[in-house]
This record gives structure tokens, C-alpha cells and sequence, in this order.
């Protein structure tokens, strides 16, 4: 295994006392909300301007002061933007509590990538267990050898993103060839989902076919994980739910199938759940699986709490 020693470019501390708050200091803003607030009216935890010659893309290492450390929680997930008053330019990185108080982290072109590809799951859909599933496949996808070792884990995940520092050949894509038009797009914030899934999922692979490099399929991605209520009245044949896709792929599906049958749901073809059997516990968990016609497949994690109408009033609304 080969590990990559990191260059610090430039460190500051986040502290809320340290730093002048003041909205007319040029330079860098600092801000963290919660990942459930994203996109709505909120008070920020944190809200700063610094003074600093670099810009968010030379910035470098992250380090929360020991005040900040205690505004986290450790298993929620925090939105952390830095913006450049002059390039007008924006990254966002998704960070977890628990790692914002342990690890220095740098905020860079991949996290920003990530994010756009995470809003489903952040905001007024916050669900943290399909989050950092999300934020885990993405960095798999992105980072081909680890140049670190974070708690004796060699598995890959979305810490490899945090710790990425920009020239570090750790990743499937060279930094030149493909980042750095990303980076321009992102100073002039025109940086787009459709970037960011090309980038992730159109990964080139070097084995020629015709002295020409082929293109790995874009495989169909869905909510990995589905949480619903139903009332215990269900009639049977009602449908619960249509799986959505969060991005369409060229490897299209053939077909969806439930991994347990014992469970009174059934599934079509076209992804559509429905009520097969009376319901007679009072929550059921299992598993799906998308099939595409290459043979790949994408698992989803369905989670159905039955509601018991004599105790729950809003299902008595006439």
C-alpha cells in the first residue's frame, strides 16, 4: 500500500471568539449550519469573515478550536461553506460531527462535488444513514488508493474527500486534466449537477478497444434508503410508494426485485410497491434490489412503520 504524505498550504483556526465578525472585512466567509437546515431560514452555528490573501481553493487545512468543538453533535451531519468575496466562488463540504471535532479537514473541488450530488438527502429530506451511505459510494468512485489511514481504516470512504489535497495522485481522474476546469466553473459559479455526475460517474478506463478508450456505463442510481409510514387500515393492493431515481444512467434497469418474500409487500417490475398481505407486525425492514440488463445491481433498504389508527388521530380526519 502506498501512502502520500500531505503538504499543509496554509492553516486557520475556526474559532467563534478568535475571529472578527464583521459582514464588510474582505476576504474569506466562513459559515456551518446543520445539515437538516440547509435551504431553509435558519441562524447559522457558525457565520465569520477572515482576512486572507489566499483563495478558497489554497486555503488549506480546517482546524475547529476547542469552543467551536463544542457546538457539534457527534452523529449529525454539518454543511461547511467558505466563499471568496473577490472570485465570487463558493465550496461546500458535508462533514460529520464527530469528525469535525477529531480531524483537520480541507474544503476543496471534491467535497463540492459530493455536495451537489448529496442534496437529496440533506435539507427537508435529511436522512444522515442514507447521507453518509451516499457521501461512502461517491469517495469509492472517486479515490482509487488511500494516501492516509484515519482510525486503522483501510477501507476508502468520504474521509479520503475530506483529506484531499489538491495534486495528490491518489485519485482515478489526473488533477489537471479534469479538476481544473471544475475549478474555473466553480469560481464563476457555474458548476453544475450534470459536472459533477460526469465527473464521479463517467470514469475512463485505460484499457483501449479500437485505440479508442471505451467509457464506463453510468449505472442508475436510487434512494438507497426508503423510511415511510403506513396506516394499519391499509387495503390490500394500495400502493406504498414508486421508487424514484436521483439520476438517470445509461445502464438502464430491467427490472426491481424484493429480497424477502416473507414480508406482505410486493414489488413490480417498474419499481412500485404495493400491499400484498394483511399487515400483522408493527414495523417490517428489507431489502430491494435494481437489475440492470448488463447484470448490475443497486441495492435499496426499505424501513415501513405500521401506524395503529385507534391511537394516531390525523388518520381519523374525515
Amino acid at each position: 500500500m502506498k501512502f502520500i504524505k500531505f503538504k499543509v498550504v496554509f492553516i486557520f483556526i475556526i474559532s467563534i471568539f478568535s475571529l472578527n465578525l464583521n459582514a464588510n472585512v474582505d476576504g474569506v466567509r466562513i459559515q456551518i449550519i446543520e445539515a437538516g437546515l440547509y435551504g431553509t431560514v435558519h441562524i447559522p452555528l457558525l457565520d465569520k469573515r477572515i482576512k486572507s490573501k489566499n483563495d478558497i481553493f489554497t486555503i488549506g487545512q480546517i482546524n475547529a478550536s476547542t469552543s467551536t468543538k463544542k457546538l457539534y453533535k457527534d452523529d449529525e451531519f454539518y454543511i461547511l461553506t467558505i466563499e471568496d468575496k473577490y472570485s465570487k466562488g463558493k465550496l461546500n463540504a458535508i462533514v460529520k460531527g464527530s469528525y469535525l471535532k477529531k480531524y483537520p479537514h480541507y474544503i476543496n473541488t471534491l467535497t463540492e462535488i459530493t455536495f451537489l450530488l448529496s442534496k437529496d438527502f440533506i435539507g427537508k429530506n435529511y436522512d444522515k444513514v442514507a447521507l453518509e451511505k451516499n457521501l461512502d459510494k461517491i469517495a469509492k468512485k472517486i479515490i482509487k488508493e488511500k494516501g492516509f489511514v484515519l482510525d486503522d481504516i483501510y477501507e476508502i470512504n468520504y474521509s479520503d474527500i475530506l483529506l484531499y489535497e489538491n495534486g495528490s495522485k491518489v485519485l482515478y481522474k489526473p488533477f489537471i486534466e479534469y479538476l481544473k476546469p471544475l475549478e474555473q466553473k466553480i469560481k464563476s459559479n457555474t458548476l453544475k449537477y450534470d459536472d459533477a455526475i460526469k465527473y464521479v460517474y463517467e470514469r475512463p478506463i485505460h484499457k483501449k478497444v479500437s485505440n479508442k478508450s471505451r467509457v464506463e456505463k453510468i449505472q442508475p442510481l436510487y434512494r438507497l434508503v426508503v423510511f415511510l409510514h403506513i396506516p394499519q387500515n391499509t387495503k390490500l393492493g394500495t400502493e406504498i410508494v414508486k421508487l424514484e431515481k436521483l439520476r438517470e444512467g445509461s445502464a438502464k434497469v430491467d427490472s426491481f426485485e424484493i429480497l424477502n418474500n416473507a414480508v406482505p409487500f410486493r414489488m413490480t417490475k417498474e419499481g412500485k410497491l404495493f400491499l400484498a398481505k394483511e399487515l400483522d407486525e408493527e414495523s417490517y425492514s428489507f431489502e430491494a434490489v435494481a437489475h440492470t440488463k448488463d447484470g448490475d445491481s443497486n441495492k435499496i433498504s426499505f424501513t415501513i412503520v405500521i401506524d395503529n389508527v385507534e391511537d394516531t388521530k390525523f388518520y381519523n380526519v374525515k
